[in-house]
């Protein structure tokens, strides 16, 4: 601590040539005290941590200059590109002029660099009008745009979208009230909370010029790693930044007696007040919101123009985008021969296929008999299945079993017993699985967490509960080593509590002996592979049956549990649950759990794709070595494993590596194992065999060789086997070239470098169902394209699932309704709205749509309003079973069925006479085929009389 307080009397007193080393980690902190346009060149490995350590720690505005290395990949987001920025409003406010370099010390003489212009930048507040903010924009090369990115802004209504250049953050500006209101907007595109201001900055351009007649006059520094202070202070103020969650509010009403900053664990509790300066971890803020969350966002699920869809009546096409005048204007789809247009109005009939047209045939209209049939097949296979699964499952929630008693001393006792803190999400989870449980209805419950947040305990704890309630529990696992892992994670908790854990796997002995065990009451929680699934008297026996990872497993093998012992309670497990898993519990046919808040202590795991180089793979099992860490190799061919182990080994002949996969001998599967676990193991060269379940917290690094082989999920549950722990991780995807992978492959790393976030295995699980298709969603397939499409598929379901037959449409053509260029500039957002409007399927939903226009664009122009007339009028006619509502030569003609009209014949006719009788509007019926349309002369069409004589019809 004397050394780094003895670098800040340095720098205070600017006397830079008295200047020693000084931590990586500690530019957090000093970064303040050095020079404005400060540049420091350093190693390409010491620019990839300090970006860490600036990215997570500090609110500084800096910008990083780096030579992409040899092995980057072009198309995917590398953690560390050739232009990084990190911007904050903790900057803009107090440092507006302060802009940091840190380049690469290979690059000093030139760089390929945004250039700055002086005094080029400005604050955005409440003195702007509408006119002035988007000619500033302009000015400073911001791009106009449908979507917010970096440098990017759009104008939808009275409002103004703005990302920054140089930042992520969002800013909406509305000029909907006299005086402009800013609001900064979440992720999502949600309003967070309302601010007086944000800084805009100019979009530069790219420009080679050297460093040093850039920067002369300016201060430059030279970071050697080499010359840092010792490697245990180092390593101690690295660690330091293991902050726990605490509530603002009870910090300041009960502050601690006193703050230590020490070299270990210093920063842990409290942050640091430094200089007058706060440095406040992210977790400190208070629970009490004084600005009110606004239900708003912009918009991102516009029809794209290229993309493939699926027309209900004809089939695959390509979207085309819109066509015509204003107030006229169609939907072009393309079929493979021809192309028809499409009013606006029947946008609801397309439904998303797939953004990539390869290997997609489109339809052909002069065959649509080839289609009805397509649709056909796709519907009895649907049927036949979802009414397999309807009896099995809804049966299962007309059934009654003996409710579990909450023994509330022992449970509470063991749950207190877990070593961590149990998350918000954890808590609430636990809390509706005691429900169920307790419940005389069988529970049927999905939880969906991602890797390491915590499903294994709530499996634990629910496995206890039933225990005490004399009910044996059956863990399914879909691998050997998940099994034995879970085996010892229950083993662990529940022993000290008298339960009973056995496994059944291959690498176990006696399987006769365990299950007899279980049968006989010996054996309380069972963990097997699928083979349990052929002993119909284990199933029958079980009271609580838990599926991990349930997406490994197919329909059938899950259902089986519910057809052979329905009284059972079901419990499953997922990360990355397939689409039919959702789809049901969206149906409420299975209850759904969602774990979503990480632990406090876990970091994003860094992750990056890079073509296959020896050296590289070196590089990184060393670093983590050096650090202390285990290493995971992994290549789903065995004899290139074989061949890398023994390059590795021959080259680093003092480092412990080991090879495990599939089809080794089980006792050598689990010694190899525990040796790892043991940390005999440094280096573990596996296949995707220990891509589920397994926890090692002193593994920290995996590197995957032939990702671009790998579907989503496995990719991201590969990459869940790293980060357990509050140190950083990092996950690197090996490609051998760019000729070699499809660009779908190309688009899974894109998507896996990009969802690094903790908690974006549900993101990542919509990512590829876009890549490859909702599958058969109610076979028994699990992924590929599916010859109608997911959207198309859900729209099926959702037809056998309902209690009722879908009702007809009612169509509305009375108002001049459209959606004025002026007011949404951008098609594909435009086709998306008229989508929107006409998909409402009641007034709540009607009524949501029109405040969020209201919040985008401003006040709603004449012709957005008839659009939000006519779907009105249309929901109050389906009430009505009237078929269509349209406006012809001065006459309001309303079409009825004559089937409708028959059965309330009487009472229709004497309610139309006095009501029109009393207005004085002229009014007669005409007959055409099997309907009855009645024809009123009206003089001025009003929206309020048509609603009023629709919703007091007889029928």
């Amino acid at each position: 601590m004397k050394q780094f307080n003895d670098t800040v009397e340095i720098l205070k007193k600017k006397d830079f040539k008295q200047l020693n080393s000084f931590p990586l980690a500690s530019f957090s902190f000093l970064l303040d005290f050095f020079p404005k346009k400060s540049v420091f060149f350093m190693s390409q490995n010491n620019l990839e941590e300090l970006s860490f350590f600036l990215n997570e720690r500090t609110e500084k505005d800096v910008v990083f200059l780096s030579s992409p290395r040899s092995s980057s990949v072009d198309f995917c987001f590398n953690f560390f590109d050739s232009f990084f920025r990190f911007s904050s409003h903790f900057l803009i406010t107090h440092f507006p002029s302060v802009d940091y370099f840190f380049i690469n010390e290979k690059n000093r003489n030139s760089f390929n660099i945004k250039v700055p212009q002086e005094n080029s930048s400005c604050i955005v507040d409440s003195s702007f009008d509408y006119d002035g903010l988007t000619t500033r924009l302009r000015d400073l090369n911001y791009l106009h745009s449908s979507s917010l990115e970096s440098g990017s802004f759009f104008c939808k209504g009275g409002t103004v979208g703005v990302c920054p250049y140089g930042s992520k953050k969002q800013y909406k500006v509305s000029f909907l009230e006299e005086v402009p209101k800013i609001f900064l907007l979440n992720r999502e595109g949600f309003i967070k909370r309302g601010v007086s201001s944000f800084d805009i900055f100019p979009v530069q351009k790219e420009n080679s010029v050297n460093l040093f007649s850039l920067l002369k006059k300016k201060h430059v520094f030279h970071y050697k790693n080499k010359s840092l202070c010792n490697k245990d202070f180092k390593r101690d103020f690295s660690k330091s930044f293991s902050f726990q969650k605490i509530n603002f509010s009870s910090f300041v009403r009960n502050p601690p007696s006193s703050v230590k900053i020490k070299e270990k664990g210093g920063l842990q509790e409290f942050g640091l007040l430094f200089c007058g300066i706060s440095f406040v971890p992210h977790w400190f803020v208070s629970s009490q919101k004084n600005t009110p969350i606004i239900s708003d966002s912009f918009s991102k699920n516009e029809f794209v123009a290229g993309s493939i869809y699926v027309h209900e009546d004809f089939g695959l096409c390509s979207f085309l985008g819109l066509s015509g005048e204003e107030g006229f204007e169609k939907a072009l789809l393309s079929f493979a021969d021809g192309r028809i247009s499409l009013d606006v109005s029947l946008l609801s009939k397309l439904y998303f296929y797939s953004q990539e047209k390869e290997g997609v045939s489109l339809s052909f209209l002069s065959k649509k008999g080839v289609w009805k049939n397509r649709v056909l097949r796709a519907k009895k296979q649907a049927e036949e299945c979802v009414d397999f699964l309807k009896n099995t499952y809804i049966k299962k929630l007309s059934l009654k079993k003996i409710p579990s008693t909450y023994h509330r001393k022992d449970v509470d006792s063991f749950v207190s017993s877990f070593s961590f803190k149990d998350t918000p999400d954890q808590s609430s989870c636990w809390k509706e699985i005691v429900s169920d449980m307790c419940s005389p209805t069988p529970m049927n419950r999905l939880v969906c967490g991602d890797v390491g947040f915590g499903k294994t305990e709530i499996a634990i704890r629910s496995a206890y509960l039933s225990v005490l309630n004399g009910r044996g529990v059956v863990v399914l696992a879909p691998t050997t080593i998940l099994t034995n892992q879970l085996y010892e994670c229950f083993k662990e908790r529940l022993y000290s509590f008298g339960v009973v854990v056995r496994a059944l796997s291959r690498l176990q002995k006696n399987h006769k002996k365990t299950i007899s065990s279980f049968l006989n009451n010996k054996t309380d929680v069972l963990i097997a592979t699928h083979s349990v699934l052929f002993n119909l008297d284990v199933l029958k026996k079980c009271g609580l049956f838990i599926v991990d990872e349930e997406h490994r497993f197919g329909v059938k093998q899950k259902e089986l549990i519910c057809e052979i012992n329905p009284l059972a309670d079901y419990l499953a497990l997922s990360a990355t649950p397939i689409p039919r898993s959702m789809q049901f519990c969206v149906s409420k046919i299975r209850n759904f759990s969602l774990i979503k808040t990480p632990p406090t202590t876990r970091k994003p795991i860094i992750s990056s794709v890079h073509f296959f180089d020896l050296k590289f793979i070196y590089s990184c099992i060393i670093k983590e070595i050096n650090r202390g860490g285990q290493v995971f190799f992994v290549d789903n061919s065995v004899d290139k494993l074989s061949s890398l182990l023994t390059l590795f080994s021959h080259r680093f002949p003092g480092v412990v590596a080991k090879i495990v996969h599939g089809k080794l001998p089980p006792k050598e599967i689990s010694s190899t194992m525990d040796s790892f676990v043991s940390k005999k193991t440094q280096v573990l060269f596996s296949t995707v065999i220990i891509e589920s379940g397994i926890d090692i917290p002193s593994a920290n690094t995996i590197i995957v060789n032939n990702s671009h082989l790998l579907g989503l999920a496995q990719l991201h549950q590969l990459r869940g086997r790293v980060g357990r722990s509050q140190i950083q991780a990092f996950a690197f995807f090996l490609i051998p070239s760019l000729s070699q992978t499809t660009n779908n492959g190309k688009k899974r790393l894109s998507s896996i470098v990009k969802n690094q976030r903790l908690g974006s295995g549900y993101s990542l699980s919509l990512n590829d169902l876009e890549i490859r298709g909702g599958g058969f969603l109610f076979g028994f397939k699990q992924s590929g394209f599916s010859s109608v499409g997911f959207e198309f598929y859900s729209k099926v379901l959702s037809s056998f699932l309902g209690s009722k037959e879908e009702e007809g449409e009612c169509f509305v053509d009375c108002f001049n309704g459209f959606l004025p260029f002026s007011y949404i500039p951008d098609s594909g957002v435009r086709s998306h709205y008229y989508n929107s409007i006409f998909s409402c399927s009641s007034f709540f939903d009607l009524k949501k749509l029109r405040q969020n226009f209201l919040n985008s664009f401003g006040s709603l122009p004449l012709p957005v309003l008839n659009l939000f007339y006519n779907r009105a009028l249309s929901l109050f006619g389906k009430r009505k079973g009237l078929f269509s509502l349209s406006q012809s030569k001065g006459f309001l003609v309303f079409s009825f069925s004559k089937e409708t009209i028959d059965l309330h014949i009487d009472s229709f006719l004497v309610f139309v006479n006095s009501f029109f009788k009393k207005r004085g509007v002229e009014y007669s019926f005409k007959k055409r085929d099997s309907f009855l349309n009645l024809q009123c002369n009206f003089k001025d069409v009003n929206y309020l009389f048509i609603r009023r004589f629709i919703k007091r019809l007889p029928l």
